[in-house]
């Protein structure tokens, strides 16, 4: 790298650190000046919380623990400049500052103490990797252990495949660990799982022989690269997908591995925001509610195609015609919770005035089909 790139790059540092923060005005009022600028230091970690959290849910939790939260996390103010401080006729001092509040800190206090998980309900996970470490496959290894670890930090209920369904489900899980969305919404249904996260990790020894530093040091180098999806179960919908790799050293080429992949694991979560993805995709449905496609059978006229939408309509958050032809209505419906919550809400409904009845006929993902009766 020449001077020149080198210098910018160097430069370049702090605005990629300080893109990581929240900068932000406050203040802040107490008997002293000490006071009232820990006062003004509350209300700047309060506001870059507010920054952070973006849905009325997690907003509302957040107020049930909102004394706790902020105390722990005080320290994620990195700086401030005082731009004012003023005292008042009656001894009391006001302080304003300037800011800059550490996000990925916040965020973690949040996750720790529930309040995001707890928001979107709770979703269990299913964890699906297959890892081909120096040249031999692993289905049970650093990096599920990683995953599992991760998720259970943020309060997750995590699921993972018995030895026996490993054994019996051999042929779908190597397409899980491919990506096939079917393949991992079929395991993560018999797991009982709302999501599914799945995909694969190589880890290679790398060529060091022209590196002077190392040589003649006996350390060896081993190269991690990561690949993840996140499905949901009901829909197979890919939530989020991202890739990650790093590198490590160590004497042993095994120990080198197993800290390349855990390595690569975290940054796929959190420096490349697959775990932020997730989140932001489990609240839109939480809040907005899944799309399921119905389609409803042995319709007998047009008029009972309507009430059967106004019907649907009474119960969903949005319903919208796609075709009726031949004795059948294909709808969008935007339901809030699980397709199986609506099979149980619709199954056995009533419909023209009770002269009909509607009847679950099959359910696949988000696919239902129903009768009418």
């Amino acid at each position: 790298m020449s001077r020149g790139r080198l210098f910018f790059a160097l430069l370049l540092l702090p605005v990629l650190a300080m893109a990581q923060d929240i900068q932000v005005r406050a203040k802040g009022a107490g008997p002293t000046k000490e006071a009232a600028s820990r006062s003004a230091r509350r209300a700047a970690i309060e506001q870059g919380i507010g920054q952070v959290i973006t849905s009325t849910s997690v907003m509302e939790n957040f107020m049930l623990k909102k004394d706790e939260v902020i105390t722990r996390t005080e320290g994620f103010v990195k700086s401030f400049t005082v731009l004012s401080e003023t005292q008042g006729p009656d001894g009391a001092w006001e302080t304003e500052i300037q800011a800059v509040v550490n996000k990925q800190g916040v965020k973690d206090v949040l996750a720790s103490m529930c309040i995001l998980v707890d928001a979107i309900g709770r979703p269990r996970v299913a964890v699906l990797v297959q890892e081909k470490v120096l040249g031999e496959d692993h289905a049970d290894g650093t990096a599920e252990a990683t995953l599992v670890t991760y998720f259970k930090d943020r309060c997750f209920e995590v699921v993972e495949p018995s030895e026996k369904l490993r054994a019996t489900r051999a042929g779908q899980l190597g397409k899980a660990y491919q990506g096939d969305a079917a393949a991992a919404s079929a395991l993560g249904t018999e797991l009982g799982a709302e999501m599914v996260v799945a995909g694969n990790v190589v880890a290679k020894e790398g060529d060091m022989s022209d590196n002077s530093y190392f040589k003649g040091t006996g350390m060896k180098q081993v190269s991690a690269t990561v690949s993840l999806k996140v499905l949901d179960v009901n829909t197979r919908e890919i939530l989020a997908t991202r890739n990650g790799n790093a590198p490590m050293v160590d004497p042993n080429p095994q120990t080198a591995a197993a800290k390349a992949i855990e390595k690569a694991v975290f940054k796929t979560l959190d420096k490349e925001g697959m775990s932020e993805s997730l989140m932001k995709a489990w609240q839109s449905k939480a809040n907005d509610g899944m799309l399921l496609r119905v389609q409803v059978r042995n319709i007998p006229n047009y008029l009972a195609s309507q009430s059967i939408q106004e019907e649907l309509r009474a119960l969903a958050v949005r319903v919208n015609q796609r075709k009726l032809a031949d004795g059948n209505l294909w709808v969008d419906v935007t339901w809030r919770g699980t397709a199986d919550d609506f099979c149980a809400a619709i199954d056995q409904h009533k419909v023209n005035k009770d002269r009909n009845t509607l009847v679950v006929d099959s359910a696949e993902g988000n696919v239902i089909v129903l009768k009418v009766k």
